[in-house]
């Protein structure tokens, strides 16, 4: 065989064949652009020449990391920190990518990861040291297979101190806040800090538990009070984790400077309900820092107003009878509604991000009280919203999908 520097096969030279043999062989490109080689084969007795020509295009792996370097900042020795790294691999063929640091107090949470062409992933990585007072650098290498190569290096660096931090951070919210069925509405969550630096209290994380009626309100969307929180904030994430509560995870990737560096706007969904006046209230608060922490909590009300305002003209009125009911069962989701008049009539289905995934219409309807189903069997786990327009308003109600 020659030309063999160029091909890595699974046929030794010299190696004695018989009957039928499938020969499999990888080219090794060593640069990247267009490819033209030639492998010739010798078999003896009879000196049988076979000849292959092979010609392509060799491209050079080409990925992203996000962030592209690290830092810690000034964290307490004794406890973890986490950062999560986005990474894209750019390149038309799927990549296997391996990580490595050279400190055991920086570990990844994935040694191997394979991301497919035009995909993204993600790992965390994570600090942890037993020593105070003590500066760490590293880096992370990000390797690749096939290739081998090294093709990206993220600096590290983490600050471990023993002075901690002590004080208070009441939060403060809104008396009331009200909107219409289907508004989005915003809850500005303000912090202040008492006796205590929040600079030097090193939170790299909070996790808000809230708690409200989610037949009336659905948390749609957090968005932080400062225009520079992309340099503060390494991750937001807002799940809810039943009907009436949810978890606002912050984690930081830089010391916060000052208080004002942790208010947010918490936005709502506003639902149908019965009930027209409910509280939002964040029930509890978990933080990781180098200091001392105790938070003051707070709590808002939140109103649902009449679309027709009746209620500002002292006029009571009862809707009730017109309210859809809205049962999940067994992967269908059952309607019935009451009109006492004609008019059109739309049933929408959206998901959680505001998609529209299924739309109705039925015109004309004659007054009366109708039943009707919508197969949901084809969707995921996961929180839906079924909107039900008749001649006596718009109803939206929020259903969570559980198999």
């Amino acid at each position: 065989i020659k030309n063999l520097e160029n091909f890595k096969l699974n046929l030794d030279i010299d190696q004695i064949v018989s009957d039928v043999y499938i020969l499999e062989f990888e080219y090794l490109a060593k640069q990247p652009g267009a490819f033209n080689d030639t492998i010739n084969f010798v078999f003896e007795p009879c000196n049988i020449n076979i000849q292959m020509i092979l010609s392509g295009m060799s491209v050079k792996p080409e990925i992203e990391a996000d962030p592209i370097s690290i830092s810690y900042g000034n964290v307490d020795y004794s406890q973890e920190y986490t950062r999560t790294i986005n990474i894209k691999n750019k390149s038309p063929f799927p990549l296997d990518f391996t990580f490595q640091t050279n400190k055991p107090e920086f570990k990844s949470s994935e040694y191997k990861l394979k991301i497919d062409d035009d995909k993204s992933g993600s790992i965390q990585l994570s600090f942890k040291s037993e020593q105070p007072n003590t500066t760490y650098t590293d880096t992370l290498y990000i390797y690749t297979e096939p290739c081998a190569d090294i093709l990206l290096k993220i600096p590290l660096n983490a600050k471990t101190q023993s002075n901690f931090s002590s004080g208070i951070v009441s939060l403060e919210l809104p008396d009331i806040v009200s909107g219409y069925v289907g508004d989005i509405i915003k809850v500005p969550v303000k912090h202040f800090t008492k006796n205590l630096n929040i600079s030097t209290a090193g939170i790299t994380e909070l996790n808000y538990f809230l708690r409200y009626n989610g037949m009336q309100v659905y948390p749609d969307n957090v968005i932080p009070k400062n225009n520079n929180w992309k340099n503060i904030i390494d991750q937001i994430l807002l799940t809810e984790e039943s009907i009436d509560n949810a978890i606002l995870r912050v984690n930081f990737k830089s010391n916060i400077q000052k208080q004002e560096d942790l208010d947010f706007d918490l936005e709502l969904l506003m639902l149908q309900t019965n009930k027209m006046n409910n509280v939002l209230k964040i029930d509890s608060i978990r933080v990781v820092s180098g200091g001392e922490i105790t938070f003051e909590l707070d709590s808002t009300k939140i109103q649902t107003l009449d679309n027709c305002r009746l209620n500002q003209r002292n006029i009571i009125f009862d809707n009730s009878e017109f309210i859809p009911k809205v049962e999940y069962k067994n992967d269908k989701i059952n309607i019935e509604f009451h009109i006492p008049i004609n008019g059109d009539v739309a049933i929408n289905l959206y998901s959680s991000n505001g998609e529209l995934l299924q739309n109705n219409n039925f015109s004309e309807v004659k007054y009366g009280t109708y039943q009707t189903q919508i197969d949901v069997s084809k969707y995921q786990t996961g929180v839906y919203f079924i909107e039900v327009r008749t001649p006596m308003g718009r109803f939206t109600k929020k259903i969570i999908i559980v198999r």
